[in-house]
């Protein structure tokens, strides 16, 4: 290979002004024995040069050859390269005669074994730079081409002023460049939407850019790698919105871009990646609303998504899922408010992501779990007001979320359970104005926290308790709201029930004796 540099201008924009101004740029390049790529000699002329590569690239056309070699082809395009252009030609000639030179003069003085002097350099004619014609230029454009939409099209090169036979060559070789770099994009093309449209090639072919043989090498090509690409989409994504839509695929058909084999395929391929996404979610999810719902699954079946046997065992897997993240929710609420509804199970079965046995079992769950947490709810209670009210236990039961023996077992336990805190905390007491009223005691009798029994008990520890504090408070043991002890608050407790009337004469009786003391000393 052969190191040469060659200098060429550009135009750049300036900082001031932003105006043009010619460059000269240094550019170097790697290239083989050009003469002998060509087969030509030395003093060959530019028209030769011309004239060789046309017919030596003929011989290497991929419809002549069913094996080419792009290391030849390579070697033709960069031979041409450099020695088409004046410029690029004498800086070739400079660096390779030198070297041709250097190694006559080292085997003439290995073999004559004498030093010899240094050689002159050969000074070589440079050709003189002559004006390209329109055929030139032409060939030019069409060679330094590294994308098939920079080819000129066929319509363009009509155009120009070119000889029939002209044109004929620049047609054929345009053509060729086209198809390979067409080839070319396709195969170094990682992105489904970068590739050339078959929409693209059917319009190169129908303005005679293309021909019919390379058409139909490209299409299947397109297709082969379009068809590749989506089956590397759809087998490695994580996520289904990574995931190519039907509706993608029916237009990839629908523009040439997919055979029908290839869509069918695909569409297979498509529907089982899905039913493998839609499965893994179901049957690994740990929160209910990252399931899908049954209508999306009859949405999916109804647009053939999915098959009927993969519709069957995703359902299957939905509603055992439910039912188990139900189970999971149920057994882990603390408190009855936190317990699954009755309504939200029921709209589960109306939709079918519940069987009848799933749906019972989590009645008869939920049930249970809102009766154990009621009564600890009552069993925990310090004082009666903490207790829950009859009300909520009845709306509970008519709402479906507890039975009805249940309710009958819970409604006995807060009366109990009332009657029980009422006496602890009637016992524990040592204000009269701390003692519940008897108007609060009949209350929970008309809501039926306490029964009759049980309010008749609790009504006479009220009386017995009040008449234990003033009696105290009368004789002086109680300094505490002495002074707020009559006859009138004696006489208002015993309209109020808390005092019976006998207890309240007994009472006023001890006032009036204790006037009578305090009189006399």
């Amino acid at each position: 290979m052969y190191r040469f540099s060659y200098k060429i201008k550009r135009l750049m924009r300036t900082g001031e002004g932003n105006k043009e101004v010619e460059v000269e740029t240094i550019m170097s390049l790697d290239a083989p024995d050009c003469y002998a790529v060509l087969g030509l000699d030395r003093n060959c002329s530019k028209t030769d040069v011309g004239r060789k590569y046309r017919e030596l690239s003929q011989l290497t056309h991929p419809d002549k050859q069913k094996e080419t070699d792009d290391s030849r082809q390579k070697d033709l395009n960069t031979a041409y390269f450099v020695l088409s252009d004046p410029k690029r030609r004498a800086a070739f000639d400079a660096v390779y005669f030198k070297k041709i030179d250097s190694i006559a003069d080292a085997a003439k003085t290995t073999s004559q074994a004498q030093p010899r002097s240094e050689p002159q350099p050969r000074s070589q004619p440079q050709p003189e730079p002559e004006p390209k014609t329109n055929f030139e230029n032409s060939w030019d454009e069409i060679f330094v081409a590294e994308m098939s939409y920079k080819v000129p099209l066929i319509e363009a090169l009509r155009n120009r002023q070119l000889v029939a036979e002209e044109l004929t060559e620049l047609i054929a070789f345009s053509q060729q460049q086209r198809a390979r770099l067409l080839v070319l994009e396709i195969r170094e093309n990682f992105e489904k939407y970068k590739l050339p449209k078959t929409s693209l090639l059917h319009d190169y072919l129908k303005a005679d850019d293309l021909t019919q043989e390379a058409f139909d090498k490209l299409l299947v090509l397109v297709q082969a790698k379009l068809t590749k690409l989506l089956l590397i989409q759809i087998q490695t994504v994580d996520v289904t919105y990574k995931l190519p839509s039907f509706g993608e695929l029916a237009n990839f058909l629908s523009a040439g871009d997919l055979s029908q084999q290839q869509y069918d395929q695909l569409f297979e391929e498509l529907q089982k990646s899905i039913y493998k996404f839609i499965l893994t979610t179901v049957v690994t999810a740990e929160v209910i609303y990252v399931l899908p719902s049954k209508t999306k699954l009859d949405d999916l079946l109804r647009e053939n998504e999915l098959v009927r046997p993969q519709y069957d065992r995703l359902l299957a897997e939905l509603q055992h899922s439910i039912h188990r993240l139900y189970l999971i929710n149920i057994n882990v609420a603390k408190d009855v408010s936190f317990v699954l509804s009755r309504f939200e199970i029921n709209q589960r079965r109306r939709l079918d992501e519940l069987t009848e046995v799933q749906y019972q079992d989590l009645i008869e769950k939920s049930h249970q779990k809102r009766f154990e947490l009621f009564t600890i709810e009552i069993n925990s209670a310090k004082e009666a007001y903490i207790l829950p009210s009859q009300l909520k236990i009845k709306t509970s039961f008519e709402s479906g979320e507890i039975n009805k023996t249940q309710l009958a077992n819970l409604i006995e336990h807060i009366q109990t359970k009332t009657f029980e805190l009422y006496l602890k905390n009637i016992a524990q007491l040592d204000s009269v104005r701390l003692i519940p009223s008897v108007s609060e005691i009949d209350r929970k009798l008309e809501s039926h926290d306490l029964t009759a029994v049980q309010a008749e008990q609790v009504i006479a520890e009220i009386q017995v308790k009040t008449f234990q504090l003033i009696s105290l408070g009368i004789s002086g043991v109680v300094k505490k709201y002495q002074y707020l002890i009559s006859e009138r608050s004696i006489a208002d407790k015993v309209a109020g029930r808390s005092l019976t009337k006998r207890q309240g004469q007994l009472l006023i009786g001890q006032i009036q004796a204790k006037q009578r003391d305090v009189a006399n000393k």
